[in-house]
């Protein structure tokens, strides 16, 4: 099992991929938008998806949350934004991420959610 980063901005991806890595997990894979991660999913089985809200287009990672569960329903997936506000209307448009995350509560808190979600670096 393991997890995906998705997000449109390198610096993000790249500061999420590290804080996974230092925390222990060993299985992570990375996409710049929901295109690649759709052509990566199609390929490999993931345990949690991380994506970004907003990306390619303005709706691209509630879309991505969508097919991921529609398809891949024992996919945990959080949904994560740096504006409050678009989490606030994809919870209240029932977006079925499992979980939401504010970029600006620092990614201490982004490991809280996945191990809150059951998962750990030896489960991965």
């Amino acid at each position: 099992m393991s997890i995906l980063i998705v997000d449109d901005s390198d610096s993000f991806r790249a500061e999420v991929y590290s804080k996974l890595k230092q925390q222990g997990f060993t299985y992570i894979s990375t996409a710049d938008g929901e295109k690649k991660a759709l052509e990566i999913i199609k390929n490999k089985q993931f345990a949690l998806v991380i994506t970004d809200t907003q990306m390619e287009r303005s709706d691209s990672g509630k879309y991505l949350c969508k097919v991921i569960k529609q398809q891949y329903p024992q996919t945990k997936v959080i949904l994560m934004s740096a504006d409050k506000n678009l989490l606030g209307e994809a919870q209240m448009e029932g977006i079925p991420a499992d979980a939401f995350f504010s970029k600006r509560v620092g990614l201490q808190m982004l490991i809280k959610q996945i191990t809150e979600l059951g998962f750990s670096p030896i489960g991965l």
